[in-house]
């Protein structure tokens, strides 16, 4: 390998044994002169060879290190559409209602046409027991039977009538068994055989009941302490 000289010292180099050999020449020494000569050139080309490979080499790199920079640049920027998309329209496809269900503080589950359960969040889990073991089984296991079909009938009305936004009271049955009674949010996504079901139940809300009747004798008491 030839040893690596800064450009510099190859050109006095070159130059030095060029004059040289013009020198030769002019003293009647053709053959030593034109060497020397030769030689001259031979430097200056390897020279030039030598740099020329070292830059291309460098802009390789160079290039290189460019385009996996935008490479990652590309991806973020995808990753960043691609979440936001996800962000704004939940109801768009089954991965949006995926990330959505993840994101939400309720108890949610999504489901095939034939009521199979394809995804499902931490908090069903945590208010019913079914976990990831669930996905792949039938969801009427977990309802109430003697409601169970009234309720896929009044479904069934509502896509119908085209709408893809509906709810339901339902009961619920966990994984132990016992009995949870609550109100069921359900959103059809376009094709409109995936569902996504929000489940809001009755023991985590902030009126247990609004069916209480104040009697009429501490009603009027009320009234009269008021007014008084």
């Amino acid at each position: 390998m030839l040893p690596n000289f800064k450009r510099e010292y190859t050109q006095i180099i070159s130059l030095t044994l060029m004059v040289v050999g013009l020198l030769g020449i002019s003293l009647s020494h053709l053959v030593s002169g034109a060497s020397l000569i030769g030689v001259a050139c031979w430097v200056i080309l390897i020279s030039e060879s030598m740099l020329l490979s070292k830059v291309q080499n460098e802009m390789s790199v160079a290039l290189e290190a460019l385009r996996k920079k935008q490479e990652i640049e590309v991806k973020d920027l995808l990753f960043y559409l691609r979440q936001s998309e996800l962000g704004n329209s939940p109801w768009s496809n089954i991965e949006a209602a995926k990330n959505y269900i993840n994101k939400i503080s309720f108890p949610a589950i999504i489901t095939d046409s034939g009521g199979v359960c394809i995804a499902l969040n931490k908090h069903l889990t945590e208010a019913l027991g079914y976990g990831k073991d669930f996905i792949g089984e039938l969801c009427h296991t977990c309802q109430k039977p003697d409601t169970y079909g009234e309720y896929v009938q009044g479904i069934q009305a509502n896509l119908e009538a085209g709408k893809r936004f509906m709810h339901s009271r339902l009961i619920f049955i966990d994984s132990s068994g016992d009995e949870h009674e609550g109100t069921i949010s359900i959103i059809f996504l376009p094709d409109m055989r995936t569902a996504v079901g929000i489940w809001l139940p009755d023991n985590s809300g902030i009126l247990k009941s609004t069916n209480k009747s104040i009697k009429k004798e501490k009603y009027d008491s009320a009234i009269k302490s008021f007014v008084e």
